[in-house]
């Protein structure tokens, strides 16, 4: 996970979307629609412990969320994600958390350093986190 420095009106752009998709707005309804089963998709790949498929469908789901609503980016996290993919990373993607400010990097284990370093110096905020490999239980 990394902070760009910038936070963004992450919520805004959710409140459009929901408008055109109550709307009824073709070109949403149609993205909605790719972003959905790309969604169950990568879900399913997760469950058979595909990761390599699962990052693929993600990807391919980012860029389908990118094309609904290209505003989903800023400036600084397009840049961050460039310099991460030029050190290595698979890719990034914006997950609206710090107000839309935190993005996504995956990259493999091997790359890592590569990655914290390179996007640490063009100005993001490395932050400590690891994947859950089960969800919440509450007994």
């Amino acid at each position: 996970l990394c902070y760009c420095g910038q936070s963004r009106a992450s919520a805004r752009n959710n409140w459009d979307i929901f408008r055109s998709f109550f709307d009824g707005d073709p070109k949403t309804l149609e993205h909605m629609s790719v972003i959905g089963a790309l969604s169950e998709d990568c879900a399913r790949a997760l469950e058979h412990g595909e990761v390599d498929e699962a990052l693929s469908i993600s990807r391919r789901e980012w860029e389908a969320r990118v094309a609904l609503w290209p505003a989903i980016e800023t400036s600084e996290t397009k840049h961050l994600a460039e310099v991460a993919r030029d050190a290595g990373a698979y890719f990034s993607r914006v997950c609206g958390a710090g107000g839309g400010g935190v993005m996504s990097i995956f990259a493999d284990p091997g790359d890592h350093s590569a990655v914290k370093s390179a996007v640490t110096q063009a100005g993001g905020i490395v932050l400590p986190a690891t994947v859950a490999t089960t969800g919440l239980a509450i007994d």
